[in-house]
This record gives C-alpha cells, structure tokens and sequence, in this order.
C-alpha cells in the first residue's frame, strides 16, 4: 500500500493539466544519472506503457465549434495522452454527423483553419516560434513547392526527413516546448509521421548507456553555425545542449540527425549522438505511425518526429498547417 507521501507524488507526477507536470527537482543529473526522482519518475511512466500508448493513437473527436460538453471531454483527454505519451491526435467532425470523416467540400478550408485557431486558443497555445516562413497566425504552412527558394527548407518539400526535434537550432532561453501538426489535405500517396517520445529514450540512455548523458548534456554539445538567406532569415553561431532539464525540472531533448552544417563539441560527443541515433531506431516497438487525413491533427510536447517522402498529385496536394510554442498545452479559462 503506497504512503500518503508517495500518493501526493504519484499524482504530481501524473495529473492531466497542464500537458506537463512541474517536478520538485529534475528527473535526470548529468554527474548522477539515474538517481534522485529519476527511479520513481520512471516506474510511473513505464508502467502500462504499450496500453497508454495505443490510448494517446486513438484520435479524439472535436466538433468545429468547440462548444459542447463531449468537445470538452475530448480535450482532457488530448491533454492526458500528451502527457502521458507525448502526443495526442484529434480528428475534427460535423455535429452533425459527428461519425462521419471531413472529406473536401465538407468543410471549406478557411472553416477548418478557423477550428484549428480554436483549437489552439482553447489550449492556451499563444507564444508561437515564428521560424522560418511562418505566417501572421504563427502557423507554417508545409507544402512541396517545387518553384521557390522556400524548397532549400525540407519540410517545404517532399522529401524524407529524419528523426528530429523541432527547434533544436533555437537558443537555449527559447526551446519548443509544443509541436502541432494539423492537416487540411494529405498527400496522395506516402507522407507518414513516425513518432517517439524523448521520455523513452532518456530512460533508454539512462538504464543502457549513462556514460553518455553528461557528453550530451554539456552546454556547447552542438553547435550550429551562423546561418543568412535571401529571404532576411539570420542566426548567430548557436550553441546548445542536448539533454536538458526544463526549468520546471522536466526532462528536455534537442535532436537532428543532419550531417552538415552542424559541429560537435569532440569527437566523443559525436559518437554519443550516432549511439542515440542507434537506441532511437532500436525502441520501433515504441515508435507510433500516423498518416494524418484532413480534419486531423496532432498534439505533442515537441516529441521526437520524422517524416516519409511523399508524392502529390493534381487532385490530392499534402498541406499541413504547424505551429511550434514556447508553452505546454493546457486548458484555457
């Protein structure tokens, strides 16, 4: 039978909102990894893991409006999933026929792109990243355009792009702590989003291979080098961590699988990353594939991601609407 005490730290680590909970001091230390919170924090995100998993791949349905109790519902529970796993999916739906799929025609685009603004609204989703060729409502618009410089840019393309985090080159003061993806229209073939939460793989790391969390959690572990475009876009040389703990304590990772334009603080750091690239393609039994429809989307605390080329078509154009935030999702008052 668990002690009070344990009771109160069971449900400070586990309570739904917000998307991520504060802890009283960090899960992992680089000179000590695996010690303090880290045993208990990790019990309790193992345990019924494939089950949670399969939960948080179960899209919620919203209606477009938001506006009813069942939408409600449906949001709490996207906020458990993101917690618990590190991703929750939502499908959009008439309410009036609220089993039916949203095909073209259904819904008109700007109606749709008014739902995900709520959507974001409702879940306090504000401080957006701008980046790079972001719009005037903080969202990407990721499409292959094959005629403009934007192309140089991969997810401007139809390219493969690999394990990544979102804003890995950002300044150590303003990580991503939120990546969205919402789909107005899928490609007509290939385009699937693969799925890992960095919680996995820090457990991974800390039980395989501790030795290399104190390399990755250096503060010049990567550096990007400087970077100027024609479309005014300039980045200083940046240097960052990672493995990170956010200052809510939480555990954070900054991760790219390029292979230029970017330096290693030494030669260890760098077979420390091709060793966590490893691990990251040994948990596949804790990866999640998802090919999003229109009228679906995707919740996450900036988990790991990649995604599959894709191919279009004059009938079936892949444009999937991304938002990156400085904040956990949480519900709005």
């Amino acid at each position: 039978m668990q002690s009070h005490k344990q009771q109160v730290k069971l449900v400070a680590l586990m309570t739904p909102e917000p998307a991520s909970t504060p802890l009283s001091q960090p899960v992992f230390s680089p000179d000590k990894p695996g010690t303090g919170l880290y045993p208990h924090w990790r019990d309790q995100y193992l345990q019924d893991f494939e089950s949670k998993r399969q939960r948080a791949a179960t899209h919620h349905r919203l209606t477009l409006n938001l506006d009813t109790t069942a939408d409600d519902d449906a949001l709490q529970a996207l906020l458990v999933a993101v917690q618990q796993q590190g991703f929750g999916l939502y499908k959009f739906a008439d309410a009036t026929f609220p089993d039916k799929d949203l095909e073209h025609g259904d819904v008109k685009d700007r109606d749709l792109e008014h739902a995900i603004a709520q959507l974001n609204a409702r879940l306090g989703l504000k401080h957006s990243d701008q980046g790079v060729l972001s719009g005037s409502d903080g969202l990407s618009r990721l499409e292959d355009v094959q005629d403009s410089g934007q192309r140089r840019f991969l997810p401007y393309s139809n390219k493969m792009m690999n394990w990544h985090t979102d804003g890995y080159y950002n300044p150590p003061d303003e990580p991503v702590r939120t990546f969205t993806l919402h789909c107005l229209s899928p490609a007509s073939s290939g385009g699937t989003l693969s799925l890992l939460d960095p919680y996995r793989l820090l457990i991974s790391v800390t039980e395989n291979a501790p030795e290399l969390i104190k390399l990755l959690a250096a503060a010049k572990a990567m550096t990007l080098p400087s970077n100027k475009d024609e479309f005014g876009h300039s980045r200083p040389d940046r240097q960052v961590p990672v493995l990170f703990n956010y200052p809510d304590h939480t555990p954070g990772l900054r991760f790219t699988m390029r292979s230029r334009n970017i330096h290693w603080h030494s030669a260890a750091t760098a077979e420390a990353m091709q060793r966590l690239a490893e691990m990251i393609e040994a948990l596949s039994d804790a990866q999640t594939h998802i090919r999003l429809q229109r009228g679906e989307g995707i919740i996450t605390r900036n988990v790991l991601h990649k995604r599959e080329s894709f191919t279009d078509d004059k009938d079936c154009k892949r444009l999937m609407l991304r938002g990156r935030y400085s904040q956990l999702p949480k519900l709005a008052n």
